[in-house]
């Protein structure tokens, strides 16, 4: 009977043990006063900090250690409101009432600068500061996890990152950040995900990160890199380097997104030439978005050869040439735009082997031919298809005729390529020549004026007898 004493002595102890209240470090308590001090909390959202509640573990975003009762996390995020909640049937904003709950949110925003003591807790390893108006960044030695997403940032990136060597998700798109991209950047090799999104960034990729060649080694654990609408620039063929030694390194890369940034250059087979050798460990990249910039060159055919990519984007570019046989080989893939260049020749037959493609958009090109048959292409939008000289569903050109055009060819601009909307064009310059007819005569001829003022003046008089 013994053993059942000492078996239930046991479970009594490890109830009490669980059921414990954990209380948090003194000392990490009167760094979050500290903080709390420095803070404008306008929706007193932070009130729960204060000493009548002496346990911090218990205060609104603040997470804590089970066992050591140090804070592991701070949730001091503010969401905004998301515009698709006032899109009403597809069509319909409701304007008024999006902006009453952006103004809400701007009044509930928490500001201010982040004490320099919050490097006192060493513990800390989320720190979610998004949405807010925040400044600066203190030496966080074991954060892991950083959310500045939307926040008033209005210089270059804060020093104070590039020391955050544990850091492996970090978050600064939507922010004020300008200039270039530091070389310290590289000192992040824990990295998983890094946005730097939506910023005003300049100038080229720093070589810490490689132009995704030798350096960018370092990040082996890298999933997401996204740059995408910035002024970032530099060759392309440079960013993807030549040989792809140095890709053997980044076997998790999974989505790289540069769109809507200033990248140029010739892309050339050759700077690609060495993709075939590594196409089973880039099998697991899954998204590649180079839009809205300046490449120019064809599409590599070893691009082709990502069996295992489903998003690819090469739309508003400059590329030329025909579109590569092998695209039929991307098994896998979804999505492709390579809309708003100057690729020409037929669409390859090969692209109706693709089963899960469910977007394809070639608009805006010089191909010509009929559109391959397939299953589901023929279900797509006619307007994937427009700009061209293409024929047959789903457009309702029929390539037995002589019309080959299929839509009205855009006029490029420099800056968007966007296309004129000739219905809307039409519709000016009638009201206009009609404004015209009608107003130029009554000041050119008295007789004219004097007949038009009496017709309204009777116009009016019998309006009023029906009141």
């Amino acid at each position: 009977m013994n053993w059942w004493i000492i078996l239930s002595v046991w479970l009594l102890t490890l109830g009490f043990g669980v059921c414990r209240e954990i209380e948090c470090i003194p000392s990490e308590r009167e760094t979050l006063m500290k903080l709390k001090h420095h803070l404008t909390d306008p929706s007193n959202r932070i009130s729960s900090w204060n000493n009548n509640n002496a346990n911090c573990c218990h205060w609104r975003g603040v997470v804590c250690n089970n066992v050591t009762a140090h804070v592991l996390e701070l949730h001091l995020n503010t969401s905004q409101p998301d515009i698709n909640d006032y899109i009403y049937y597809d069509y319909m904003f409701d304007q008024e009432a999006y902006e009453k709950a952006y103004e809400a949110y701007l009044r509930s925003q928490i500001g201010g600068e982040i004490n320099p003591c919050l490097a006192d807790m060493k513990h800390l390893n989320y720190l979610d500061l998004s949405g807010n108006n925040f400044e600066g960044i203190q030496n966080l030695s074991l954060l892991q996890n950083l959310g500045l997403f939307s926040n008033s940032f209005s210089s270059s990136i804060p020093n104070g990152l590039y020391s955050l060597r544990h850091l492996k998700f970090l978050n600064l798109q939507r922010n004020n950040l300008n200039g270039s991209i530091s070389n310290a950047l590289g000192n992040l090799t824990s990295l998983v995900r890094l946005d730097l999104s939506n910023n005003q960034l300049e100038g080229k990729l720093p070589t810490s990160l490689g132009n995704l060649i030798d350096e960018i080694g370092v990040f082996k654990n890298i999933v997401r890199l996204d740059f995408s609408n910035n002024s970032i620039g530099g060759s392309l063929p440079r960013l993807f380097g030549n040989p792809f030694e140095s890709l053997k390194s980044l076997s998790k890369l999974s989505y790289l997104e540069i769109r809507d940034n200033h990248f140029e250059g010739v892309v050339k087979e050759d700077d690609l030439s060495n993709l075939t050798k590594y196409k089973s460990i880039l099998g697991l990249v899954t998204n590649i978005d180079l839009s809205n910039n300046n490449l120019s060159g064809g599409i590599p055919r070893e691009i082709t050869y990502l069996d295992g990519l489903i998003y690819l984007n090469l739309s508003n570019n400059q590329l030329t040439g025909q579109i590569p046989p092998s695209v039929g080989n991307m098994r896998s893939l979804e999505s492709m735009d390579i809309s708003k260049n100057q690729l020409s020749g037929e669409i390859p037959p090969t692209i109706a082997n693709l089963s899960f493609l469910n977007e394809l958009d070639v608009s805006y090109n010089h191909l010509k031919g009929q559109i391959p048959t397939g299953t589901q292409i023929q279900s797509f939008e006619a307007s994937y298809f427009v700009g061209n000289f293409l024929c047959g569903p789903p457009l309702t050109v029929n390539c037995s005729s002589n019309k080959q055009i299929s839509g009205v060819k855009r006029i490029r601009t420099e800056d968007d390529g966007h296309e004129v909307n000739w219905f809307f064009v039409s519709m000016t310059l009638g009201f206009v020549v009609g404004f015209c007819v009608v107003v130029t005569p009554l000041f050119i001829y008295k007789s004219w004026r004097y007949v038009y003022f009496c017709f309204l003046d009777g116009m009016w008089y019998k309006m009023q007898s029906y009141w």
